[in-house]
């Protein structure tokens, strides 16, 4: 397979790495800037559609920053290129339809990466509640965006700008995905958001998120000014059963009738990454992958009027 990566920031090189480490693909980079110093992974670049065109790769991985999203993938599906779009999936929805029709009418794979889906805790969680009665979760994530990545100065990344589909919302999507896909479509959302720390940054720093989804209400709050590195979830049970799970700590409690169960799982950190991409190369002819286009723009909407239509504080 060939394979064409757009944008080759941190987590573009972490997938082109661990493609050319686990798997026989034949990867190439997009690259606009002709004078832009050549990546370390000694993948061959390109520089021009033309050029792309000759190659005419089968998947193109779409990492670049977010507000780029749908204007690249629009490019390369009209090329037939099957999708690895970055979440989030866009920071505005303007030209999603158009991509929605395009990939539709070419009967192309799409797949929208929210890698904690695979996370062993909450593989499990999914597991476990598969047919109980849902009640309430409690969703905190906490961190420090400065350390985020340690060899770029936070003010230069997207994450930092609004205008780039920065902030917490777009940013700290996968609690809201995991959220969806383990209790349901989100019916309604509401909360507030808005930037209270002294970071340098346009976009919003933090959030308080109430949802009702068809399984269960989700209380959330989302931060990245934040010394107190956290990311658990729990959920109490109607039965006064509960789970919790630490997403840093790699663990999953559960307890009921007072009896608690650890369990703790040896991950690597590349490990969620990699069986990520086996779903995806597993399931590369499935037009129904999880976390397709249909699925993921519904998400996509979802957050995208949240944050321009509520909440801002």
């Amino acid at each position: 397979m060939k394979i064409i990566f757009f944008g080759l920031g941190s987590i573009g090189q972490r997938h082109a790495r661990l493609i050319l480490k686990n798997f026989k693909h034949t990867v190439f980079a997009y690259r606009s800037n002709k004078k832009a110093k050549p990546n370390n992974l000694g993948i061959q670049e390109v520089h021009s559609w033309q050029a792309i065109k000759k190659i005419s790769p089968d998947a193109a991985f779409i990492t670049n920053p977010s507000f780029l999203h749908l204007e690249t993938a629009i490019r390369c599906a009209k090329l037939g290129m099957n999708l690895f779009i970055e979440k989030p999936l866009c920071s505005n929805t303007s030209g999603l339809d158009r991509l929605i029709k395009i990939v539709k009418n070419k009967k192309l794979t799409t797949y929208v990466a929210y890698c904690l889906r695979f996370h062993p805790a909450i593989e499990s969680l999914y597991k476990y509640i598969n047919n109980r009665k849902r009640m309430h979760s409690r969703v905190v994530v906490s961190s420090y965006l400065p350390n985020w990545r340690p060899n770029k100065h936070y003010g230069s990344s997207y994450s930092a700008h609004n205008l780039q589909g920065g902030g917490v919302i777009m940013d700290l999507s996968h609690e809201i995905d995991y959220s969806r896909y383990l209790f349901g479509d989100i019916l309604k959302i509401s909360g507030i958001f808005g930037k209270i720390s002294n970071l340098k940054i346009s976009a919003e720093d933090y959030a308080d998120i109430i949802m009702k989804c068809k399984r269960g209400i989700v209380n959330m709050h989302l931060n990245f000014f934040s010394q107190n590195n956290k990311r658990k979830i729990t959920i109490d049970f109607p039965d006064s059963a509960y789970a919790q799970a630490d997403l840093i700590e790699n663990t999953l409690l559960i307890c009921k009738d007072k009896i608690k169960k650890m369990h703790k799982y040896n991950l690597e950190k590349d490990t969620i990454y990699i069986k990520q991409l086996k779903y995806f190369f597993k399931n590369y002819n499935n037009t129904r992958m999880m976390n397709n286009l249909i699925e993921a723009s519904e998400l996509s909407r979802v957050l995208v009027d949240f944050k321009n239509n509520n909440g801002k504080n």
